[in-house]
């Protein structure tokens, strides 16, 4: 097994882009850059919507409040993946607010015009936002039976199998999330509580199941998170 504090400090977060080179470079040609800094909304709920996004850098916050200003987190957008979405449906109004949460965020404002060329000019590109939107839908699926039919400890070691799958860095038997995610984004984002996520997370420490560091999580052994 591996030191954990070695894994912390060597490896590198990925950039999980499936867009080829070259379809970047006609995006950035084409669409609207756009840099903002950490905690700045790109676009609040009630805006009008006419712009699909491609984030290049950073992360951003999907989410909503509640009408006791609640913040409700519906998903943490990565690089190489698509936001603002809805608009492909017809949307002319945002339901969401869409917030920046790192320094030097980047990414690509695409107008709908820009986007029908773009899918005219490159059919792969157009199955690539449709396989995005596609997994998008089935984890809000996945997301809402949880919270239905599962308990709140069966929710967030859910959400770390799901991020371990989706966004986890192999490291031999083990998986690295560096998902820099506090323990209230997690509850957020598995409708529980910051202290219930702070005990299971604990819990799972002292049977040296994960191990954690600065809102970095490894998993010792993705067999015994259950």
């Amino acid at each position: 097994m591996i030191a954990a504090s070695n894994i912390f400090n060597k490896t590198k977060e990925a950039p999980p882009h499936i867009f080829t080179e070259e379809q970047l470079a006609a995006l950035e040609i084409k669409a609207v850059v756009h840099n903002k800094g950490n905690n700045t909304y790109i676009y609040y709920s009630d805006d009008s919507a006419h712009h699909i996004y491609l984030l290049i850098k950073g992360r951003v916050k999907i989410g909503a409040r509640s009408r006791d200003d609640k913040e409700i987190i519906k998903e943490i957008i990565y690089p190489g993946e698509i936001f603002g979405e809805s608009v492909l449906a017809g949307n002319g109004t945002r339901h969401n607010f869409a917030l920046s949460m790192d320094k030097d965020t980047k990414y690509l404002a695409i107008s709908l015009p820009i986007l029908k060329e773009m899918i005219k000019e490159q059919p792969d590109f157009g199955m690539k936002i449709m396989t995005q939107v596609g997994n998008k839908l089935r984890t809000m699926e996945k997301r809402l039976e949880s919270v239905i039919f599962k308990n709140s400890r069966s929710r967030i070691i859910d959400f770390l199998k799901d991020r371990a799958d989706s966004k986890g860095i192999p490291i031999g038997y083990e998986v690295l999330l560096k998902h820099r995610l506090t323990h209230q984004d997690i509850a957020n984002l598995t409708s529980t509580s910051r202290q219930t996520v702070t005990t299971v997370l604990n819990d799972l420490k002292k049977k040296d199941i994960i191990h954690t560091y600065r809102k970095n999580i490894l998993i010792r052994d993705l067999n015994l998170l259950q």
